[in-house]
């Protein structure tokens, strides 16, 4: 929502592009986050759904002002290691213009996986605003909390049955057009990461082991995000 300087916007509206409408807000960066309470976003009733990954930010646009409207976060998780390869892969192939990343170009993922570089529990320090600094037990018991009883997991590798799962816990069926819905969804599967088949890594290589013991906590994480997701076979 911030494109064409939109992020200077004193008062909320809808604004159109390629198609489709957005909130003239930024729920991707903090600043933005900061602007979006200011401006009401939550309680405006304007938005379906904000994108972030800034999620203790985001929280604060339902405590706001007395806001009583209630956000529930959903999430579509991916295998630790497949994440881990697909992170390098992104930051070995694309053209940044940024001199600090071309350390990538011509490092091998065996490489990447015993640098300071690697991934390293990412999800458990999302959930725990935990970015930086020693992890512990703590830290994945309160990701677990947080994932069961604020986010509606889906799985990327059910991409399609996960969709499905959203459309039906938010009503979504009965927003907008099902043809344009439809349409975004197959370019979502066209824009999907392919990394997984162009660079396989079978669990039990020497550079699996090695994210494995970098992702020990977010392998935690995962299989219990595997157990949520079952418990709501019921949608979808």
């Amino acid at each position: 929502g911030s494109r064409e300087g939109h992020q200077n916007d004193e008062t909320l509206t809808v604004v159109t592009h390629d198609g489709s409408q957005y909130v003239n807000v930024d729920t991707t960066t903090p600043n933005g986050i900061e602007h979006a309470k200011e401006l009401h976003l939550a309680s405006s009733g304007l938005a379906d759904v904000a994108l972030t990954s800034y999620l203790y930010d985001a929280a604060s646009l339902f405590t706001n002002n007395g806001n009583t409207v209630r956000g529930k976060c959903f999430t579509m998780l991916r295998h630790p290691i497949k994440r881990a390869v697909s992170i390098f892969y992104y930051l070995k192939e694309t053209e940044f213009g940024d001199a600090n990343l071309s350390i990538f170009k011509d490092m091998s993922l065996g490489e990447y996986a015993r640098s300071q570089w690697c991934e390293e529990n990412w999800m458990v320090r999302f959930l725990t605003n935990e970015m930086k600094g020693a992890l512990t037990e703590d830290h994945l018991t309160l990701a677990m909390r947080v994932l069961q009883n604020k986010c509606f997991v889906g799985l990327l590798e059910e991409f399609d049955a996960s969709l499905l799962r959203y459309e039906m816990y938010f009503n979504w069926g009965k927003v907008g057009d099902k043809a344009k819905r439809t349409e975004c969804t197959k370019m979502m599967e066209q824009q999907s990461d392919t990394s997984d088949t162009l660079h396989p890594v079978e669990e039990g290589d020497e550079v699996w082991s090695l994210l494995e013991q970098k992702n020990l906590f977010d392998m935690k994480l995962y299989e219990f995000a595997l157990d949520l997701y079952e418990e709501f076979s019921g949608y979808g």
